[in-house]
């Protein structure tokens, strides 16, 4: 009888902690971007468009895009409407690789940056002189991002329901093994 006390006991805690503690593994993330992570466009884009995991905050969002010589390119005050960002360019894109970096606050407080790359291939756009011509091995260079949260995905999740099924099972059977005895 003991045991089960103390197995239901220590079964309280474990799962006020799971509850309370369930947003922190909340953090946002970039689910869809235009134009694509490391794609190839044969149009001019008008904007990009970043759509996260959760509600973006427009106070705590940073959208910015640079050329291939890490010039930064003119863009409009970027917007969100909840889980979507937007940053319109102030000037059309010549044809080149261009790095899009953003930085969003996740509903926990926990700030998530992030880049990807895209190229423009538009065969009426002109190419600046200064530009370097783009190998084809460059534009499907897979980008890093600089958040290791992106990829946490849901195993703490499940790490932490798992955990509580073994000390509800043991509690269960340490409860059923006092009434036997």
């Amino acid at each position: 009888m003991r045991f089960a006390r103390f197995t239901a006991a220590a079964l309280v805690p474990a799962i006020i902690a799971v509850l309370i503690s369930g947003p922190a593994w909340a953090h946002n993330s970039l689910t869809k971007a235009v134009p694509d992570k490391n794609s190839t466009v044969q149009q001019r884009p008008e904007q990009v468009e970043l759509t996260f995991l959760q509600k973006v905050d427009p106070k705590q969002l940073a959208i910015g895009v640079t050329d291939a010589q890490k010039q930064k390119v003119p863009l409009a005050a970027p917007t969100a409407k909840g889980k979507v960002a937007t940053a319109a360019f102030s000037e059309p894109l010549t044809n080149g690789v261009y790095t899009v970096t953003y930085q969003v606050v996740s509903l926990d407080g926990h700030e998530v940056k992030g880049s990807y790359k895209f190229t423009l291939n538009d065969p009426s756009a002109t190419i600046p002189p200064s530009a370097q011509p783009i190998s084809s091995t460059e534009a499907i260079v897979p980008s890093s991002s600089s958040s290791p949260d992106e990829g946490i995905g849901l195993w703490p999740i499940v790490a932490g329901i798992a955990a509580l099924l073994v000390l509800g099972a043991a509690a269960f059977f340490a409860m059923r093994r006092s009434k036997i005895s």
